[in-house]
């Protein structure tokens, strides 16, 4: 969370962001959640990789915006 905030702050100013992607990896902890209820192991697996990636993306994506 605290480099997801961070990362819509630059230099004094707060950079416009898109709000469904927070609440889209917030779903996602909500799944990852459930699947451990579930103890479903590959529904996790599948649930971390995609929060991984998203979370990788977006922050290379801020750091080309630099």
């Amino acid at each position: 969370m605290r480099i997801s905030f961070l990362s819509i702050q630059g230099e004094g100013t707060v950079r416009p962001f898109d709000s469904s992607w927070y609440k889209e990896r917030t779903n996602e902890h909500l799944q990852l959640i459930e699947a451990f209820r579930e103890r479903d192991k590959e529904k996790a697996v599948q649930i971390i990789k995609k929060h991984v990636n998203e979370n990788y993306n977006h922050h290379t994506n801020f750091m080309e915006y630099l």
